[in-house]
């Protein structure tokens, strides 16, 4: 199942239910993803680049006492929002519509861990959603290999030489003669 979070007009919505507390702030980061080489001769690791770590998001949402409940009780509300599970029990997967997240393309986010924090000024909480972001595995279906023909010895013929190439049916590969 998944959920949407937003931030119209300074609320942070789940699922089209705003929660509880005042949007604060939503900072987003990403990495290279870089594999360190010992190479014989050389002092120290050289460095490869490798592609993408998966971005991360901190959600800050501020929770206020008012007549209606206390920051405790709207915390409460937004840490057990997170904690749902689908019916296998996994946590859920979140639909983000941010114009932050867009210019990362990030369209969904797991919820990787939620912290509290107060303090002695105020009667408030400042609640933290640490997420990252998710991409769903791309399952990719291989073609079967086909087993080549027997061949006897009537039915032997001279052929041409072939020329062995790891390609791939879908591969376009040109060649040098």
């Amino acid at each position: 199942m998944r959920q949407i979070i937003t931030d119209d007009f300074g609320e942070v919505k789940l699922n089209g239910t705003a929660l509880p507390g005042i949007f604060d702030s939503l900072e987003i980061s990403g990495e290279i993803d870089i594999d360190e080489i010992d190479v014989p001769g050389t002092s120290g690791k050289k460095k490869q680049p490798q592609g993408f770590q998966d971005a991360s998001l901190v959600f800050r949402i501020e929770v206020l006492t008012d007549d209606e409940s206390n920051c405790y009780d709207k915390a409460k509300q937004i840490i057990q929002t997170f904690k749902k599970t689908d019916s296998t029990a996994k946590p859920l997967v979140h639909r983000i519509v941010n114009k932050h997240a867009a210019i990362w393309d990030i369209e969904e986010v797991i919820i990787k861990n939620v912290k509290t924090r107060e303090s002695n000024k105020d009667d408030a909480m400042i609640v933290e959603i640490n997420m990252i972001e998710y991409e769903p595995a791309l399952v990719q279906k291989e073609k079967a290999v086909q087993p080549a023909p027997q061949q006897t010895e009537e039915t032997t013929t001279e052929a041409e030489p072939r020329r062995d190439s790891p390609a791939m049916d879908d591969d376009i590969v040109i060649m040098p003669y």
